[in-house]
């Protein structure tokens, strides 16, 4: 189970600060489909369509998808409003928001 502690937001803000991660249903659908999402993490708030959605496109491409905070949190994190998908791009920043949300212990 994720845990979303300041640390693990602080972290996401980092990854969005250095270009690594995109937010919002368009643009992680389009990192998915390109290969290029290394995470997804959808918004415990997200919808059973989006959940549905999302789960089929991350297990199709074999993408880990976890579940974040609420929308609010989420979007705070990244500097950005609410937000129910984000997506890291970058295999480092991937391990090191698992292992800082303690997935990979």
């Amino acid at each position: 189970m994720a845990e979303w502690t300041d640390k693990a937001l602080s972290m996401l803000g980092l990854c969005m600060r250095s270009g690594s991660c995109v937010s919002g249903d368009t643009s992680v659908e389009a990192a998915i489909r390109r290969n290029k999402a290394k995470l997804v993490i959808l918004s415990h708030e997200a919808s059973d369509n989006t959940l549905k959605k999302y789960t089929h496109l991350c297990d199709k491409k074999h993408i880990l998808m976890v579940n974040g905070p609420d929308k609010e949190t989420l979007g705070g994190a990244i500097g950005k409003g609410s937000r129910t998908l984000v997506a890291i791009t970058d295999t480092h920043w991937a391990k090191t928001m698992l292992d800082t949300m303690g997935v990979l212990r």
